[in-house]
């Protein structure tokens, strides 16, 4: 299955003039996120579906923002099997109001890790998150501007990531004042895959969170088939 690029089918209007987001503090939410991927395998044409659920939080730290999220469920099927595991995983994330990371714990099972010692390939877990994180300038954010800094782009280079994510407009979600954001651009996951990511982020402006996303992707190993996948997050406030 290929999926469509997902167009958002609410209301956005240009901004006219800057729009003030900062990154605040909100009581724990609910957390859902969805994958589909479809392809072709070993075995032949296959479907996986899965669904992680969890809780996420921030609290105020001194001058600091500290952004808690927690997996408690993960259930899926694929390949003839149903999957239905139970989670104790823990991200505590420290950051500024505007989106810089400052630190990053992971707990597992009442176990701390450095994030240093859990690297990707030859990068952090801290660079990793950090490649995704939207950056929001002191000045505003306007219909055209790009949220991925400079710096964030030259982390997604080390994974083999090109993205941008523009601004498009301002619109109400779930009753609350929200920016949309296109996101876009191309992989090459450690030289083995190739492809292309599209989709949309819905920016709740009063906490900062991308509280709707939707996003699809289409790779190619240089070995193997085609395969497309669909992901969708959202956070119930």
């Amino acid at each position: 299955e290929i999926f469509d690029k997902p167009v958002y089918d609410g209301d956005v209007e240009e901004t006219t003039e800057p729009i003030e987001i900062r990154y605040r503090p909100f009581s724990r939410s609910r957390y859902f996120k969805t994958e589909e991927k479809s392809g072709t395998g070993s075995g032949g044409p296959m479907t996986v579906k899965a669904n992680v659920i969890g809780y996420i939080s921030c609290d105020s730290d001194d001058d600091n923002l500290v952004t808690q999220i927690n997996i408690e469920k993960l259930e899926g099927q694929g390949g003839g099997r149903v999957i239905e595991k139970a989670y104790d995983l823990h991200l505590t994330i420290k950051h500024s109001d505007t989106g810089e990371i400052i630190d990053l714990k992971v707990t597992g099972n009442d176990k701390t890790k450095d994030v240093d010692s859990l690297g990707f390939k030859s990068n952090s877990i801290r660079e990793m998150f950090g490649a995704f994180v939207q950056i929001f300038p002191s000045s505003g954010v306007e219909t055209g501007d790009q949220l991925f800094t400079d710096d964030s782009r030259e982390k997604q280079r080390n994974f083999g990531l090109d993205l941008s994510s523009i601004v498009q407009g301002v619109t109400e979600y779930n009753g609350r004042q929200s920016i949309i954001a296109n996101v876009e651009g191309t992989m090459n996951l450690f030289g083995d895959a190739k492809g292309d990511m599209e989709g949309y982020y819905i920016i709740d402006v009063e906490t900062g969170v991308v509280a709707y996303s939707e996003t699809v992707m289409e790779f190619k190993p240089n070995s193997g088939e085609m395969f497309s996948g669909k992901e969708t997050a959202r956070i119930e406030f």
